[in-house]
């Protein structure tokens, strides 16, 4: 069985890795593309927000967050996903 994630909750500055071009690489390849992807950050701006959602990120969300909206961004991307 191959694994297939409906979700990606993924951190824009992590070591070694550009978030923005993950998001980009992501959404162009036809495999993963349909992949709903939640970018979170701790440097928040509205360049950072709006450079990620030109990438294909689907959700933005603002360091520090609590569990309620944490969950409430998960539930919003997840409604929208069609289960095969």
């Amino acid at each position: 069985m191959r694994f297939k994630p409906v979700l990606i909750v993924m951190d824009l500055f992590m070591p070694g890795l550009n978030g923005f071009e993950v998001c980009k690489q992501m959404k162009q390849n036809p495999d993963t593309s349909h992949i709903k992807i939640l970018a979170i950050t701790g440097f928040a701006s509205r360049e950072t927000r709006g450079q990620i959602m030109k990438e294909g990120a689907d959700d933005f969300l603002s360091k520090p967050f609590n569990d309620k909206k944490f969950l409430q961004h998960i539930e919003h991307l997840l409604q929208s996903v069609k289960y095969k």
